[in-house]
């Protein structure tokens, strides 16, 4: 009898550490149709791969152990999703940032004292404020022109972020990154961060403020991201302002961008969705203009059906993008027209 429950006992302490450890698999897919019409090549239909109204198909592998004490460790890999996609790619020598899991790959070390992260993540969760505060999904997200955004410290390398306990309501961050250029360009230097949110009852806030340090003072560029979040009776509502430098060489460039997202329940699962947003550079005549209007049912916890429509309009000076995947050339007017699904696992 002793012996079977020394056994026992050994085979406990043996499958502890184990039973400590939790792996998940997590992701949304993303697909449909859309048909464009970007100004210049109109009526152009094609599957979603990747992105739409509710975001990106993406996966994430998660594994956390927990240490004891109040301590854990997270290990996560996420990266984009294509349904599309035969095969995934990696090259045999080097990571580079097309490849799967390009969106993090990262370990993080939480207890009482916080949480420090390293590896390539973001540098804080001021790049993200758009997507935090949107009641409309992508079409919420941060407009381009010209390619760029204000945005700078989306999916870095290097980076070493801290998240300081939790004091109430409020949450801070701090972080360092560099950036993904090659070695030889000027930009290849570091980005430093900074983070805060708080939940004040009847608005969310989020403030983020980055700042990419290089050799020359034409290549420095700086970002300022302010979100709000809350609820106006029934219709929740989301407000994003951003400011900053986008130029790489040459005279600054500050370009400024604003939107507007609010989304209303009708019952029975269905929601309506709409943004209005709009960005400017200081070159006057790089700007633009969007409008967007969704309908959202959901079949259950996981699974959403949608019919999306959206409108931008881009400046003289220069083409512009939408968090909804439309690319319009300069000077011109377009719009895509969505109908999908979207399930999270």
């Amino acid at each position: 009898m002793k012996k079977h429950l020394l056994a026992a006992a050994v085979a406990t302490a043996i499958a502890a550490p184990a039973m400590a450890q939790n792996v998940t698999i997590t992701g949304d897919i993303h697909v449909g149709y859309e048909a464009f019409d970007n100004g210049t090549d109109p009526s152009v239909g094609r599957s979603i791969s990747k992105s739409g109204l509710m975001g990106n198909s993406n996966i994430s592998i998660l594994a956390t152990e927990d240490l004891g004490g109040g301590m854990k460790v997270t290990v996560n890999f996420t990266g984009d999703l294509d349904p599309d996609t035969t095969s995934v790619t990696l090259t045999s020598s080097t990571i580079a940032d097309s490849d799967f899991f390009s969106d993090e790959r990262s370990l993080t070390l939480s207890g009482n004292f916080g949480a420090l992260t390293l590896g390539l993540s973001d540098v804080s969760g001021a790049q993200g404020i758009d997507g935090k505060v949107s009641k409309a999904g992508d079409f919420g997200n941060t407009l381009k022109v010209a390619g760029q955004a204000t945005e700078l410290g989306a999916d870095k390398q290097g980076v070493v972020r801290y998240t300081l306990p939790k004091m109430g309501a409020v949450t801070l961050q701090v972080g360092i990154g560099q950036t993904n250029a090659a070695q030889t360009t000027d930009q290849n230097n570091s980005i430093t961060s900074v983070y805060g949110e708080a939940a004040l009852g009847l608005v969310d806030v989020y403030f983020g403020y980055e700042k990419l340090d290089a050799a020359s003072s034409e290549a420095q560029r700086d970002n300022v991201g302010i979100g709000l979040a809350g609820n106006v009776g029934p219709v929740a509502v989301g407000l994003k302002y951003g400011s900053g430098d986008t130029a790489t060489s040459g005279a600054k460039n500050r370009q400024k961008d604003v939107l507007l997202s609010a989304s209303y329940g009708l019952g029975n699962g269905f929601t309506l969705h709409g943004a209005v947003g709009n960005v400017k550079n200081s070159t006057s005549a790089s700007k633009g203009e969007m409008t967007a209007l969704a309908v959202t049912k959901a079949l259950s916890k996981r699974t959403t059906v949608y019919l999306s429509h959206q409108e931008a309009e881009a400046g003289t000076g220069a083409n512009m993008e939408t968090g909804g995947a439309l690319a319009v050339a300069a000077g011109k007017s377009g719009s895509v027209t969505g109908i999908g699904i979207h399930h999270k696992f």
